[in-house]
């Protein structure tokens, strides 16, 4: 079966699925190889998207991966959250862009300091 998807003008290597596909990522194969031999553009498809699947454990994409976190923990977590974005978004951290955008994509982008 192939599987293709463009959006926004641009091609997209991952996601998690719906339907179906629920509790799967789709990956095209050269985002996957892409992902583990390029070292320096702080992208990698696959972890990106696995990350979305922990984080929907609960059954929601919300950036609060509920199955890792302690309830008292959430609070502090999204200011830390929080905190990150903003210095993506003023260009003051190492966190590619597209981290900076919402806390669900911080979540999938910023495990690097999270964990």
């Amino acid at each position: 079966m192939q599987f293709s998807s463009k959006t926004e003008g641009r091609n997209i290597g991952g996601l998690v699925g719906t339907g179906r596909f629920e509790n799967h990522m789709i990956l095209s194969r050269k985002a996957l190889h892409h992902g583990f031999s390029n070292k320096t553009d702080k992208g990698n498809t696959a972890i990106h998207e696995f990350i979305h699947l922990l984080d929907k454990a609960d059954g929601v994409v919300d950036g609060i991966p509920n199955a890792l976190l302690d309830k008292q923990y959430t609070i502090p977590y999204l200011q830390l959250v929080h905190k990150k974005m903003e210095e993506i978004n003023n260009d003051k951290s190492d966190i590619r862009n597209y981290g900076g955008t919402s806390q669900t994509e911080f979540f999938s982008s910023g495990w690097r300091i999270l964990f």
